[in-house]
């Protein structure tokens, strides 16, 4: 390891390149297509619960979503 600064470790190039997982990792959430809230699955299908949205209750597959 290349230093420690406040408790943080500062890791050399080829150790970073080791590294998988960690908060260095996105996770694309599903959104509603129409108010863009995020949705749950709900037993493999999707459905908005967000008040005036157009999509509230139907049921939504994957393709539908806009992930983010």
């Amino acid at each position: 390891m290349a230093e420690k600064t406040n408790d943080t470790v500062v890791l050399k190039k080829e150790e970073m390149a080791c590294v998988s997982g960690g908060s260095n990792v996105l996770i694309e959430q599903p959104h509603c297509p129409g108010c863009g809230n995020v949705v749950y699955s709900y037993e493999g299908v999707y459905k908005c619960t967000t008040n005036g949205c157009k999509y509230k209750g139907r049921v939504l597959g994957q393709m539908d979503m806009r992930w983010m």
